[in-house]
């Protein structure tokens, strides 16, 4: 009785088509949304698309950045993109640094965050109200932009290099 309870709720519970992206964005990767907005990111065209009936272009990204992972800031009402060129990618321009950026809802660019003296890689991003926080996929950092602060910084040790 209990499993025939537990199959009737999966199935009612089935995942839902709201939106399709034109095959023309060519891999799309990161998605956040406020509710009336989804943002995506199509990581070849280094696109930012705003979808609501439809969808629109509201950001593209300067070579040799792509956009990876998004994150929604309630607090804030920004859209954090972490933004980079990974090494060994033969589709992407080589370059030595990504960035963490916000962005208004509407694309237009309100920060730009990225350490100096070290390569920078951010993959995917989250927002809360302490701050913002990117990972590093190349070194196995989490970085942070505090609430305190107007700058990124480690916010995790390195990762550990030997298996757990």
């Amino acid at each position: 009785m209990i499993g025939l309870l537990a199959l009737a709720a999966t199935a009612a519970v089935q995942p839902q088509k709201v939106l399709a992206i034109d095959p023309s964005h060519r891999i799309v990767e990161g998605i956040a949304s406020d509710g009336s907005t989804i943002w995506v990111s199509s990581i070849l065209d280094r696109q930012i698309l705003a979808c609501a009936a439809a969808c629109r272009i509201i950001a593209t990204l300067p070579e040799p950045l792509h956009p990876f992972g998004l994150a929604w800031d309630w607090d804030r009402k920004i859209l954090w993109v972490a933004a980079d060129c990974p090494p060994g990618v033969t589709a992407f321009k080589p370059c030595d640094h990504g960035t963490l950026i916000g962005l208004s809802a509407t694309g237009r660019v309100r920060y730009r965050f990225a350490p100096t003296g070290i390569a920078f890689h951010p993959g995917d991003v989250s927002a809360s109200q302490s701050g913002v926080f990117v990972s590093d996929s190349q070194n196995g950092l989490v970085w942070g932009v505090l609430s305190a602060r107007r700058s990124i910084a480690p916010a995790t040790a390195r990762a550990r290099k030997e298996p757990l």
